[in-house]
Parts: structure tokens; C-alpha cells; sequence
């Protein structure tokens, strides 16, 4: 081939490659006509005594049913959705929610599970007077799962709650230290058709 021959069919590779990509024909990630969209709000009811109860969340992490295995083979990858807040879960009290997401933008297909993931080293609790850290045992671990079984198809929009029993997940106390023991939360809310 001459060497005008080939500057011609770079052209041409160059020009259709441009024209598929503005054309959407090289995607890396699906068009917002191609998701669903979640919201997920946090609320909890009083635990006594306390006057804050602090808890730092991390993230929201969603297991879908075809989720892939980690490069060890050995746990499933859950898609992360950084939240980096600390909330007052006292102050959702009586109805009231904070959301974590709004109108999160997610691939259609299947969710079987959720999970908070939590900071414990940022997460406290203000009771008698006194403000004490929120531990959890290892054994408990800092990512509660929430029931999560959804079927999400295109433009599907979900509004879930999700109820952090805050009167269930703390033990001990003041004088000897406090601590998540269970980290309770479930959702509260069905899917809403936004």
C-alpha cells in the first residue's frame, strides 16, 4: 500500500471513529434514559436518655443479584455510593427523615441486599450530660445489612426508608462504655413510583 493509500484509510478510521463515538455507538456507561433511580431516606425512633446519638455513615453499598466475585474469587463486589455524613439520629424522630440518596442514578436489574457502612470513630453518643464514643465489637462489624429486594427496570424511580432501631442496636453503658451490639435497621417504606 502507498504511503498515500494509508494516510487516506487513517483518515477514514479516524473520521468513523469519531462518528460512533458522537453517535453513542462506544459507551462506557449507560445514558440517564438507560437507569433507574433510587432514594433512600434514614428515620429512627427515640432511644431513651440519650440527647444525640451521632453516627457517622460512610456509604450505602447495593448487592445485586448478578453482583461479579472480588479478583479473589471469594466475596461478591457491591456498588458503593459515598454518603461521608454524620447525622443526629435523634432529630429523625416522629416521622422524620434525613435522605442519604436522592434520585441516584443505578444500572437496571436486580438488588438482593444493601448494607450501611459505618465510622465508628466518628460516631457518638450524648447521654446524662456526657458525650461517649460509639464502638462496635468486631464481631458485630460496621456495616449493617438491610433487607434490599428490589427489581429495578429503566426509569424505574424507588423511594425506600430506612428505619436505623437505634432502641435495638445500642448496649451497655455510660460508666462502662456503649456500643452497637447489633446494628439494627430495616427498611420501612415500600417502592414508591416517583
Amino acid at each position: 500500500m502507498s504511503e498515500r493509500h494509508n494516510e487516506i484509510f487513517d483518515f477514514f478510521t479516524l473520521i468513523s471513529a469519531l462518528l460512533l463515538s458522537a453517535c453513542g455507538g462506544i459507551s462506557e456507561s449507560p445514558s440517564e434514559s438507560e437507569r433507574a433511580f433510587i432514594s433512600i431516606g434514614l428515620t429512627d425512633s427515640p432511644v431513651l436518655d440519650a440527647s444525640n446519638v451521632n453516627i457517622h455513615i460512610v456509604a450505602i453499598e447495593l448487592l445485586a443479584d448478578d453482583a461479579p466475585l472480588d479478583v479473589d474469587g471469594e466475596n461478591f463486589v457491591w456498588q458503593r455510593i459515598n454518603i461521608n455524613r454524620k447525622i443526629d439520629v435523634l432529630a429523625l424522630r416522629g416521622g422524620n427523615r434525613t435522605m442519604l440518596i436522592n434520585n441516584y442514578a443505578v444500572t437496571p436489574k436486580s438488588y438482593s441486599n444493601s448494607r450501611l457502612i459505618l465510622d465508628p470513630s466518628k460516631s457518638d453518643i450524648t447521654i446524662n450530660g456526657g458525650t461517649h464514643p460509639l464502638d462496635i465489637p468486631l464481631n458485630v462489624g460496621s456495616s449493617p445489612r438491610i433487607a434490599f429486594d428490589y427489581n429495578l427496570d429503566t426509569s424505574d424511580r424507588l423511594d425506600v426508608t430506612f428505619d436505623f432501631n437505634l432502641r435495638a442496636s445500642i448496649a451497655g453503658n455510660p460508666q462502662d462504655g456503649l456500643c452497637f451490639d447489633q446494628l439494627s435497621a430495616l427498611p420501612i417504606c415500600s417502592p414508591l413510583a416517583l
